[in-house]
């Protein structure tokens, strides 16, 4: 299970109208949330709303443990345009992750609206 505040740390509201703000680090939030999704595609589907995430990890079954092998690898070392079809797939994983993460964390502030800013981060995860 996903320790969702001790990924996601809250910090003021700003003058966007959001009363809950949260920060991550994507070096902390990016490996514990795929451990999570690819945990989670090996069980029954979800209840709604993540059962449509859900569906999307499952279509990436077949690579999935290529792409998580490529998901350890920074993008800005990837070569050359053979590796196309892998760069998209890690691409769409880090990205059900990331959205996976933040309908958890909606639900549990009671689905009160939020903002959640991804720091920098060491660029490890760029799409």
């Amino acid at each position: 299970m996903l320790d969702l505040f001790a990924i996601a740390k809250q910090v003021e509201p700003t003058q966007e109208g959001y009363d809950l703000r949260f920060e991550v680090d994507p070096d902390v939030l990016y490996p514990a949330a795929l451990e999570h999704v690819v945990a989670a595609l090996g069980r029954q589907r979800p209840a709604e709303p993540l059962g449509q995430l859900w569906d999307a990890g499952q279509a990436l079954k077949p690579v999935l443990a290529d792409v998580l092998t490529w998901t350890k690898t920074p993008r800005d070392q990837f070569q050359g345009a053979d590796d196309a079809a892998m760069i998209a797939a890690r691409a769409r994983l880090i990205e059900i992750a990331r959205l996976w993460f933040t309908e958890l964390l909606h639900q549990a502030v009671g689905g009160a609206p939020m903002n959640v800013r991804i720091l920098k981060g060491s660029g490890h995860w760029r799409l």
